[in-house]
């Protein structure tokens, strides 16, 4: 809760637990809220607390996003991006131009600007040849390459051809594509949406 332009956490009673001291937060996820405040600088530093208020990661990272599947993606330097485990050690050494949420056991990252998946041990699974690329879901992912869309499977493999001029991840069975100017769905083989 905001006040005086400060966040703060309130319990289910509307009492503060957490007063308002920070610039910047985010709601909690995993057990841990990602909190920042702008430096005189006007450059930010962000650290994560837990429920009761206790550091996890005290500030000083110039980029945090919030836990998922367990790692959370960060940047001391605000140039290379890594992860840390929910006991806030380093959990993949920051070596990626940027990195994303994990869905299904893998994150899309950045190298030399293209994108690629890693697995949650850091290990990389589908290399960085991607233009762009959104996350898994339901074992398919959307993945851009010569201003056209596609669909890899968690191996990598190519699911769906690439075709498409927007994509979007899969959700209960069916994805939404756009070809031209007409938004449609498909199915988990690429075919026209046909509900059971």
């Amino acid at each position: 809760m905001q006040s005086d332009g400060k966040w703060g956490f309130i319990d289910s009673s509307g009492s503060y637990v957490i007063v308002p001291e920070f610039d910047v937060a985010t709601s909690f996820r995993e057990g841990f809220a990602v909190v920042g405040n702008r430096r005189p600088d006007r450059t930010w530093e962000y650290g994560f607390i837990g429920p009761t208020g206790h550091w996890l990661v005290k500030p000083g990272l110039r980029v945090a996003y919030p836990f998922s599947e367990g790692l959370a993606c960060v940047s001391i330097d605000g140039k290379r991006f890594g992860y840390i485990d929910r006991s806030g050690a380093v959990a993949i050494d920051p070596r990626f131009d940027f990195g994303e949420y994990f869905f299904e056991g893998k994150a899309v990252v950045v190298v030399a600007r293209k994108r690629g998946f890693i697995n949650r041990s850091g290990e990389v699974v589908v290399k960085a040849t991607y233009d762009h690329a959104l996350p898994y879901r339901e074992g398919l992912a959307p993945v851009r390459k010569d201003d056209k869309w596609g669909y890899i499977d968690h191996a990598g493999a190519l699911a769906i051809p690439f075709g498409f001029d927007e994509a979007l991840p899969f959700r209960w069975g069916k994805a939404s594509v756009r070809i031209g100017g007409t938004w449609t769905h498909i199915d988990r083989h690429g075919r026209p949406f046909t509900p059971q």
